[in-house]
Parts: structure tokens; sequence; C-alpha cells
């Protein structure tokens, strides 16, 4: 059974719009910003170690071909996603301060 309408002349109008981040598109822009401001983004190494001295942040990086590499920098993050924890406790030898259970 169908209602009749509210009213026959329409007086206002609604649009609604879903918002979808391409996470993958979200995180190649964010390296091309990394870039054009000066920062070095190596992709496939794997951050081996890191510790702080002197203000500065001492960085050792594997490369897919074994070859380490060792950077220096003022700051560090921390950027892996749902192995933020194990990044932290296990190379960066920092104690978690969140935990989460379950």
């Amino acid at each position: 059974e169908l209602l009749e309408p509210l009213s026959d002349e329409p007086n206002q109008a609604w649009v609604f719009k879903e918002q979808m981040v391409n996470d993958s598109r979200l995180v190649i822009e964010n390296l091309l910003n990394v870039q054009k401001y000066g920062g070095l983004v190596l992709p496939r190494c794997a951050c081996i170690g890191a510790t702080r001295t002197s203000g500065h942040w001492r960085i050792t990086v594997q490369h897919q071909d074994g070859r380490q590499q060792t950077l220096y920098s003022r700051s560090l993050i921390n950027a892996a996603g749902p192995w933020v924890n194990q990044v932290q406790n296990d190379i960066l030898n920092i104690e978690t301060r969140i935990r989460r259970y379950g």
C-alpha cells in the first residue's frame, strides 16, 4: 500500500555524501609529501635498530639485498600500523605505554 506524499511541493532538499578513503592512495600521497619536503623514503627496507643519542636518532635499516645502512635524524615516526607495539618494544626498546587486551 502506498502512502500519500506529505506535501505536493518539495520545499527542502538534502544531499548525502559518503566519504571513503583509498588508503593505499593516502599512503602514496603522504610519501610524495615526505619527498617534496626533503624527507627520505626507503621502500622495502626494514628498520632493524634505532637508538636516541645526543638529541638525534641513529637508525639502522636493512635493504632487500641484505645491505645495511645507518641514518641519523632529529625525529623518527613509527608508522608500523598494526605492528606499532612490536616495533616500539623490539626495535626501539621503548616500553609500550598502552596495552591492548582481548
